[in-house]
């Protein structure tokens, strides 16, 4: 674990030194979709040396070598401590990255050129990126930032940097009332291979985990219902997923590993001396209906059979806060 921080402090510090450049230029993107199912849109904006000094100054607040780190799969959001991943723990990440990239032919960009298509609609813009990128080595720095409020903030609740939006990019704050709001605090930043999450909910909002932890958890739910025999009734776990999203991120380790599905409907004798024998367990799994065949799904009982097949949330003795503890997904 230590050389894995030293590495992500070592990186810091490479960051560090392109936002320090005075010679690093600095791209701004709003980035927006229309609505959940439509697929994020990257608009490029001009911006002036006080805009692109407020992303500096973002940036040195934010993040420090002090830091102490850990890694995303066993954080809470609310913590002191700065979160890390790779770059490969989840691939909207690097479609991102590859649709910022500038430096391509015409025919090969991914992103608008200005802002022509939303300057109308800033209810759709969901964040932005302040792309710093050194002019000597061509390294980039991504600072992923939130929004705060839209067309109809007043100046005196406005939050971090604000200013006016129009075709050709953003202006210092004036009368105008097409106003966004730059939320104070970062959500992450990426160098390379690394990415270092100040805000563990934005970053999920934002990179849209949760959507693909949703995907990932109906495809395990479509192999249990192939099984009905051992999986009785699972069926009815999808609606009450959908009242407890954080729970869908419990069977993304079944996406991975399917067949420790099929592992389960082979020691349904062992499950029933945990459930029903074991006077350590079986008050915990008092709710869990067992018959001769398998698993009987009961929705009061969601938290328990996750639970059994080890995928529950814990939560903080402190804080009572739910966190997922170590995982390999």
């Amino acid at each position: 674990m230590a050389d894995v921080i030293d590495i992500v402090k070592n990186s810091f510090e490479k960051a560090k030194g392109i936002i320090d450049d005075d010679a690093t230029d600095v791209n701004l993107f709003l980035l927006w979709k229309k609505n959940s199912k439509s697929d994020m849109q990257f608009s490029k904006a001009e911006i002036g040396n006080e805009e692109k000094e407020s992303f500096v100054k973002r940036f040195k607040k934010d993040y420090s070598v002090s830091d102490e780190y850990s890694p995303y799969s066993v954080t809470m959001e609310k913590t002191d401590r700065k979160i890390y991943i790779n770059d490969n723990f989840f691939p909207l990440m690097n479609s991102y990255i590859s649709a910022l990239n500038t430096d391509v032919e015409d025919s090969d960009k991914q992103y608008n050129d200005d802002l022509d298509g939303i300057v109308d609609h800033l209810d759709y813009v969901k964040g932005y990126c302040a792309d710093f990128v050194s002019t000597e080595t061509k390294k980039h720095v991504y600072l992923f930032g939130g929004i705060t409020s839209f067309n109809s903030m007043q100046k005196k609740r406005a939050f971090g940097m604000i200013g006016n939006v129009n075709v050709s990019g953003i202006t210092k704050l004036s009368d105008d009332d097409k106003i966004l709001g730059f939320r104070p605090h970062t959500i992450c930043y990426i160098y390379e291979n690394t990415c270092v999450i100040q805000s563990k909910q934005g970053f999920e909002n934002l990179f849209g985990l949760l959507e693909e932890y949703k995907k990932s958890a109906l495809a395990v739910l479509n192999t249990m219902e192939k099984d009905p025999d051992f999986f009785q009734g699972f069926s009815q776990m999808e609606s009450d997923l959908k009242k407890k999203p954080l729970y869908y991120r419990n069977l993304v380790k079944f996406s991975k590993y399917p067949e420790r599905i099929k592992k389960l409907s082979e020691h349904l004798s062992e499950i029933k001396d945990i459930v029903k024998e074991n006077s350590n367990f079986s008050d915990d799994y008092d709710k869990v209906v067992l018959n001769d065949k398998g698993i009987v799904y009961k929705k009061d009982a969601l938290e328990q059979i996750l639970s059994l097949l080890n995928e529950k949330p814990v939560s903080s003795l402190i804080t009572g806060e739910e966190f997922l503890a170590d995982r390999d997904e």
